[in-house]
């Protein structure tokens, strides 16, 4: 068939595809080239060309060339590859698509070339291009061959390559700017000028969306209105408003500024020392090697402290007096049995949680200074994980060897700070705030 055929878009221009009853070869030095006419002016995007290959080619390259005098000749308008592994070794072959870059736009009733060659190509691996060798009828061009690498080249009177050329018509002269047109021709008010005024117009009409099965009366039917991010009790819940009727209580909260150390256990060891002060607490080592400062909150009932299955989680505000020798623990339950929280060895910040009494440890020390305030929080999700967080930036995730209530008798700890030096000078922590919570 030969011709022009009418589709939108991307669309088939010349072709010649029925026919073939043999084949010709290129490899090496040896190129092929289908020289044709376009009817109209377009922009080549593509070719479909009925190949097989015999052996491995290697690249097989494709590309659109000018003629003189029926010939290929010039530089390569535009090209694309297609490895010759990939085509198929029977005979008969099949049609594959070969896209040119960024494609050229011809001129109408000019002759081009299609252009085949295959250079790491031999005699037993080369590419093979179906044809028509008898009676072969496409008006517009013909099989060109060359046996050194397209310097020369020969016409095949009466013979045609199989091939499909594809692309899109030319653009239109000017581009027309839909939003600069006037609405009619009796209103020159611009596309663009009357959709930004009906924008307006809505946007400054209260009533907008408040009929009958329109959106912001659903909305207020459902009483589902959004609102920004923490402005509800800014904008819509007055002074003194709540009543105690209104709210939920599912966790069991203690909150701790340390104006009194009632129900805090107190451990020194050494040169240790506790010194209360308002809204925040210091316990240190004094200058003694190895002493130890030990405050624990117990709960003095077993069963009634920390429970893995309630979700518990902590936030703590310390910082610590120097960055080296010192090892020390901010922890929910106790340091020794299992637990979770934060573990300072000299500068290093762990994120940390204990099973079995065996310590499992994340270096988490990127961007802390130790000696700084920071909230340190971490939040035990039942048998499934453990988050560490550092100034309410996620530092460590733990999802292995998690600790459980099974483990152990259930303790009646809630919390525990502990510090000791391992050299002879003080170190110290100063804790600020503590929050504990878990589900009632």
């Amino acid at each position: 068939m030969i011709g022009d055929k009418n589709f939108k878009s991307m669309r088939k221009y010349q072709y010649y595809d029925t026919g073939d009853d043999g084949d010709v070869d290129a490899y090496g030095v040896n190129w092929l080239a289908q020289t044709f006419t376009p009817e109209a002016v377009h922009m080549i995007s593509k070719v479909k060309l009925k190949l097989f290959r015999v052996g491995d080619p290697g690249t097989v390259k494709v590309s659109i060339k000018n003629t003189t005098a029926g010939k290929p000749s010039g530089a390569d308008l535009c090209s694309g590859t297609i490895e010759g592994i990939n085509i198929t070794e029977d005979t008969n072959g099949e049609w594959y698509e070969i896209t040119l870059g960024s494609g050229y736009t011809f001129e109408k009733n000019k002759m081009y070339a299609i252009v085949v060659r295959a250079p790491d190509g031999d005699a037993s691996n080369k590419v093979s291009w179906r044809r028509d060798t008898g009676d072969a009828t496409y008006p517009g061009g013909t099989l060109c061959t060359s046996s050194d690498s397209g310097v020369d080249w020969g016409i095949i009177s009466g013979s045609d390559c199989m091939f499909e050329e594809w692309g899109v018509g030319e653009p239109a002269p000017t581009a027309v700017v839909w939003g600069l047109l006037p609405k009619s021709q009796i209103d020159s008010e611009l596309i663009e000028e009357a959709i930004a005024r009906m924008i307006a117009e809505h946007n400054e009409d209260e009533t907008a969306h408040l009929g009958e099965g329109q959106s912001l009366q659903s909305h207020k039917a459902s009483e589902i209105i959004d609102h920004v991010v923490a402005s509800i009790i800014a904008d819509k819940i007055k002074d003194g408003e709540v009543t105690v009727s209104k709210f939920k209580y599912d966790k069991l909260v203690i909150e701790c500024i340390f104006e009194s150390l009632d129900y805090w256990t107190q451990t020194k060891m050494g040169s240790a020392y506790i010194y209360p002060h308002l809204a925040s607490v210091k316990i240190g080592t004094g200058a003694t090697i190895n002493s130890i400062c030990d405050m624990s909150a117990e709960a003095y009932v077993e069963g009634e402290g920390m429970l893995f299955s309630k979700a518990p989680q902590f936030m703590t505000v310390v910082k610590f007096n120097t960055n080296s020798d010192q090892e020390a623990y901010l922890v929910a339950n106790d340091y020794s049995l299992s637990s979770f929280g934060f573990k300072i060895v000299g500068a290093t910040l762990y994120a940390l949680h204990l099973k079995d009494s065996i310590e499992y440890t994340t270096d988490i020390s990127s961007g802390v200074d130790i000696t700084q305030y920071h909230r340190y929080k971490a939040i035990y999700y039942p048998g499934t994980k453990i988050e560490f967080y550092v100034d309410d930036v996620l530092k460590a995730t733990h999802t292995e060897n998690l600790p459980e209530e099974s483990e152990e008798v259930n303790d009646i700890g809630w919390f525990n700070y502990r510090i000791k030096n391992t050299a002879a000078a003080d170190k110290s922590m100063r804790i600020r705030y503590l929050v504990f919570t878990q589900d009632t």
